[in-house]
């Protein structure tokens, strides 16, 4: 029995299928916090000073309870935010 015959087992294909849906459940979250937690912190209070506290009318800590597209505005705006401050750091490191 050689590397290749233990490859070609169903066994190994599962085991390889699970930890495939495994990583990509992580990969999931992790993009599900990065947008949703990381941009709306940065992007709530931005909006909340721009339009002097009448946008986004959800708390910051209830992002799930904001409208589809309210959520994608302040969630984009707050992304876009951190990758600027990141884009301008990195010129000076």
């Amino acid at each position: 029995m050689d590397f290749d015959d233990i490859f070609d087992d169903g066994l190994v294909k599962g085991a390889i299928r699970i930890l495939v849906k495994v990583l990509r459940a992580l990969l999931f979250i992790g993009w599900n916090l990065l947008f949703e937690v990381v941009g709306w912190t940065i992007g709530w209070p931005v909006w909340r000073i721009l339009t002097l506290g009448k946008f986004p009318k959800e708390h910051i800590r209830n992002h799930e309870d904001a409208p589809w597209a309210t959520s994608l505005i302040v969630d984009l705006t707050g992304l876009a935010i951190l990758a600027g401050i990141v884009a301008w750091l990195s010129h000076y490191v």
